[in-house]
């Protein structure tokens, strides 16, 4: 009698074990999150203060869905983009605010000294750690990843401000901090629902990337030079 009954239980287990294996191989959705990013659009008039380079259009926090914006931890496969962070104004309402009067170098050539246009944020993250900043676990926990920030001055013209160190040692790394966790503070396998993403150096300024501005062309990618970068970004569930 205990054989009889204890067949469709193991069946049953088996049956599971395998869906549970079909589910964790199928790539993983797109995650829905708010996004702040410092400063409210106003540029200062002295180019020599200390300010966000890089800041909001003075709207608001970023919701996806909202405006015509992507907000949001990229969906996919774990290792190839899954849990990257990601913003793309694109042709909304919505816009970044880009201030390129800081230089590094002396021939550094900025299309403009600033301006507030269309522009997409892309934290690649699972460069360095598989799961990227959706897999993050542990209150205050770290990480070092690239950050592109690109902006649109036309529909086919667009620059790009690489922070990536694997690629170009001169420039710097974004920090990106985990703030918030669901479950025990205390827990450090609690998944991450908070994020803040700053420059990885600090220095005598305050803190402040070293980036690369590339210019994409027809005839092939210009390298436009050197910026400091000022900015700081939270990241929310």
């Amino acid at each position: 009698m205990k054989s009889s009954k204890l067949h469709p239980i193991l069946l049953a287990a088996f049956v599971l074990a395998l869906s549970i294996a079909a589910i964790a191989g199928k790539p993983l959705p797109d995650v829905p999150v708010v996004s702040s990013v410092a400063g409210d659009g106003q540029v200062l008039a002295d180019p020599t203060i200390p300010n966000y380079r890089v800041q909001s259009d003075g709207l608001g926090d970023y919701f996806n869905g909202v405006d015509g914006v992507v907000s949001i931890l990229q969906g996919g496969t774990v290792g190839k983009g899954a849990g990257d962070w990601e913003v793309v104004t694109g042709d909304s309402v919505r816009k970044i605010t880009i201030d390129l009067r800081e230089p590094v170098d002396g021939a550094a050539n900025p299309p403009f000294p600033y301006a507030t246009l269309p522009g997409r944020f892309i934290a690649k993250c699972h460069l360095v750690s598989p799961a990227s900043i959706g897999g993050m676990r542990g209150l205050n926990t770290t990480l070092l990843c690239l950050l592109n920030v690109r902006f649109y001055v036309s529909s086919r013209d667009s620059y790009v401000l690489s922070m990536n160190r694997a690629n170009d040692p001169t420039t710097n790394d974004a920090l990106v901090t985990c703030t918030e966790v669901s479950g025990d503070p205390a827990d450090p396998n609690a998944p991450c629902i908070g994020w803040t993403i700053d420059p990885s150096i600090t220095d005598s300024t305050g803190a402040r990337n070293v980036a690369r501005l590339y210019h994409p062309t027809k005839q092939g990618t210009e390298d436009r030079g050197r910026f400091y970068l000022r900015f700081h970004i939270s990241v929310r569930k």
